[in-house]
C-alpha cells in the first residue's frame, strides 16, 4: 500500500504503463542515500525480471529498493 503516490501509472495518450523504481544504500539501516546506476548496470531477462549489477562501494552496506 502505497497511499498518495501511485506505484504505476498510465500514459492516458498511449496507453502505457510506467513503475519508477530507485535504488538507496545504507550502513546503518537509519538514513538511506541515493546509488546511482547506469544503463549498462540492468539487464532484462527472458522472464520478465529485471537484473542490476554493481559493486557496493562499502564494506557494510544495506540496500533497498523503492517503488515511486
Amino acid at each position: 500500500m502505497n497511499i498518495g503516490i501511485p506505484l504505476i501509472s498510465k500514459n492516458a495518450t498511449s496507453g502505457q504503463f510506467e513503475i519508477s523504481i530507485k535504488l538507496q544504500k545504507s550502513t546503518n539501516l537509519q538514513t538511506f542515500e541515493h546509488f546511482s546506476l547506469n544503463a549498462t548496470d540492468t539487464t532484462i531477462e527472458p522472464d520478465g525480471s529485471l537484473k542490476i549489477r554493481f559493486i557496493a562501494p562499502d564494506s557494510a552496506a544495506f540496500f533497498r529498493l523503492q517503488a515511486r
